[in-house]
């Protein structure tokens, strides 16, 4: 009895042992598992105007931790988006994220205006009029159109963008459902805009050709402000652009912009007239609403 004795009191202790070995791996686990470095991250926030709305949440943030901006708009006025570098983040007036390297920076809450201070584009349509190509070319598809636009010539944020557009040698063009990005504009500022066309179309002897047209131009939209108001409407032409304010009802605005400088592929005819029209409006909702 007293070897048996010993021999489970044995057992019991390699029992004990296994047990103590499962669960120090169980609650170890995680120690190791989380290997995954911890950084501070500055959150900054602002208001575009201190006396239509405040804001709160800036701070340093550990990565992974939970960030609530908050803004307040006052009276008479209405809170529109959350922006990080000029692209609406949100539309919530309590926005909340994640810390990370992707989201640290700075967030300004856009409010309402009195004025037209800022804007987004909503439409955007590139039409051609009177389209005919030098014979024997044939265009097939233009199959991609990108709109690239920033506040310095060269750094350009996505703008829009549309694909395979279906073509033939005659007629008139207007393509329209461009993929739009949610970047915001001011009016005292002024901005470069690059537009990519990439056709394809049939040579002489029947070989599919590629080809790329480029225009670069600059926009400064507060030519509006120089203008006298008729009946709502101010409008602003130079040789490279036209441009025109509507005042709508309720301090709504939509400012449509018509470049109609766009450089011409030396196969296509003289004789056609090809634009593009950028609509922006005041206020606004996100375009993947």
């Amino acid at each position: 009895m007293e070897i048996k004795s010993k021999k489970n009191n044995k057992n019991n202790n390699i029992v004990r042992i296994i047990a103590l070995i499962v669960l120090c791996f169980v609650f170890c686990l995680p120690l190791f598992a989380c290997n995954d470095p911890i950084y501070n991250h500055v959150i900054s926030v602002t208001s575009s105007n201190i006396q239509k709305g405040t804001v709160s949440g800036s701070g340093t943030y550990k990565t992974n931790k939970n960030v609530t901006l908050t803004a307040t708009p006052k009276s008479g006025y209405s809170f529109i988006a959350w922006i990080k570098n000029e692209v609406i983040v949100s539309q919530d007036a309590e926005f909340t994220f994640t810390a990370n390297k992707e989201t640290e920076g700075k967030y300004t809450a856009l409010f309402t205006t009195d004025t037209l201070e800022f804007f987004m584009i909503t439409n955007v349509s590139y039409d051609i009029n009177g389209l005919s190509l030098t014979t024997p070319t044939t265009l097939t598809n233009i199959s991609n159109i990108d709109i690239t636009s920033g506040t310095t010539a060269g750094l350009y944020q996505n703008l829009a963008n549309l694909q395979n557009i279906e073509m033939n040698n005659t007629g008139n063009l207007s393509a329209t459902g461009f993929n739009l990005s949610n970047k915001v504009f001011y009016i005292n500022k002024i901005y470069y805009y690059n537009i990519k066309i990439s056709y394809t179309y049939l040579d002489q002897n029947s070989n599919s050709q590629d080809s790329v047209i480029e225009t670069d131009i600059s926009v400064d939209f507060s030519n509006l402000n120089n203008i006298q108001e008729e009946n709502g409407i101010k409008s602003f032409s130079n040789d490279y652009y036209t441009l025109t304010q509507n005042k709508l009802e309720d301090n709504n605005y939509q400012i449509t912009l018509s470049i109609n400088t766009l450089k011409t592929p030396s196969n296509w005819s003289s004789n056609s007239q090809h634009c593009l029209t950028l609509t922006f409006s005041y206020p606004f909702q996100l375009n993947n609403e």
